[in-house]
This record gives structure tokens, C-alpha cells and sequence, in this order.
């Protein structure tokens, strides 16, 4: 219902784009945040700005990608409503159960004698993604002021259209 309280008249995107990947085996340590912090134009070391977990977990890679495409929303002060329509792809991939020593292999490559000739086990992995729009229509009215408080209320119907999926598992 906050699209009622919008303190803009219209807003409008065109397209728009978000990128999100996540893990739980690689991560920045402290010395890499300060560096991307700083915005630095020293090349980034891996070796000094990422620490491995080490502690032989399965590991988990996450991505998503959200595409906004042509939308919009308009208040109307007047009649106290608002109107909107949106439109947005999504795609998210997802695998768990990854070997440790896989994943080490896959991020130094062949840099990293200490992974030659290792065995590593695909117990319990899984692998998932997921293709999809999504289109929206949203009304909100305000329907009840006083000096001290307003009541909203809104609604949204929202259609999905699957694009693709995959699910894989391997057992053992």
C-alpha cells in the first residue's frame, strides 16, 4: 500500500538490471573489502583478498539475475490512488553439495599442485534454474485520513510465466 504515499507523481524505468552471486566456500576477508572500498587501482590480488572456508563443508553456488523491462506507476493526489504496471524476467540457478576439493580445484585451476590426483566424492549434489516473467498490475487507494494517521489499502495481480527449469540430483 506504500505505492500510495509515492512522493512522486510518475516514475517510469525502462530497463533495469540486477545481479546477485552468492557462495559459501569463497569469500572476501577484510583486506579485500578495504580495498574495494577504497576503489583502488592496484590489480586485486586473490591470494591476499579472498580466504577460503576450509572447513570441509559441501559447497553452495547461488545466482540470480533480475531484468526489469518497461514499467510504470502514477498517483493520482486528486483521488488519493495510484496505478502501476510491471514487468521483469528473472533467472536463478542454484547448486548444492559441491566437493571442497572440487571447488579448490575449480577456483587455483592447475596452479595448485597440492590438488593433483586428489579424489573428490558427488555425494548429495544437486543442481537447479529456473526461468521466468513476471507481469504485475498494482492499485492503492487511501481510504480512510485523519490529522495523525491514513489507512491504505492495495492490491496487486501479478501473472508468472515459466520459461524454463531444470533439476538434477546425483545420488552417490
Amino acid at each position: 500500500a506504500s505505492i500510495v504515499n509515492n512522493p512522486r507523481k510518475w516514475d517510469v524505468t525502462i530497463v533495469g538490471l540486477n545481479v546477485v552471486v552468492a557462495n559459501n566456500y569463497l569469500g572476501l576477508n577484510s583486506k579485500g573489502s578495504k580495498h574495494l572500498k577504497s576503489m583502488s587501482e592496484e590489480p586485486f590480488d586473490q591470494a591476499n583478498y579472498l580466504s577460503q572456508n576450509s572447513k570441509g563443508k559441501p559447497v553452495s553456488v547461488f545466482a540470480g539475475v533480475n531484468i526489469s523491462l518497461p514499467s510504470f506507476m502514477f498517483t493520482r493526489a486528486k483521488h488519493k490512488d495510484a496505478f502501476a504496471f510491471t514487468c521483469r524476467s528473472r533467472v536463478y540457478a542454484n547448486v548444492d553439495g559441491i566437493d571442497p576439493t572440487l571447488a579448490g580445484m575449480i577456483i587455483n585451476g592447475k596452479n595448485d599442485s597440492s590438488l593433483f590426483n586428489q579424489g573428490f566424492s558427488a555425494a548429495r549434489v544437486s543442481a537447479q534454474t529456473m526461468v521466468w516473467n513476471e507481469y504485475g498490475i498494482t492499485y492503492g487507494k487511501t481510504v480512510s485520513q485523519t490529522k495523525n494517521e491514513r489507512l491504505n489499502v492495495a492490491g496487486r495481480l501479478k501473472l508468472l510465466q515459466g520459461l524454463y527449469s531444470m533439476y538434477l540430483y546425483i545420488k552417490d
